[in-house]
């Protein structure tokens, strides 16, 4: 996505506010590419996601940014 424009969440929250996963790592499966996020180091529940469900969430990125804004811890 060489032209993709980026969107703020439709909140009072400011992007600071989510705390990001702080590691992303590529990795293989069955010879496709993946990519791993976790919260830091001994992360018992990392997220491990391949190509289609990478582009499925951007293809709902407004409405993932939608459910946080909504979801207020």
């Amino acid at each position: 996505m060489k032209n993709a424009k980026a969107t703020a969440p439709k909140s009072t929250k400011t992007a600071a506010s989510v705390k990001p996963a702080t590691k992303a790592v590529r990795g293989e499966y069955q010879g496709k590419p993946t990519l791993c996020l976790t919260k830091g180091e001994g992360d018992k529940w990392p997220f491990t996601f391949g190509l289609a469900k990478a582009r499925l969430m951007l293809a709902h990125i407004a409405d993932i940014q939608q459910f946080v804004a909504d979801s207020a811890e």
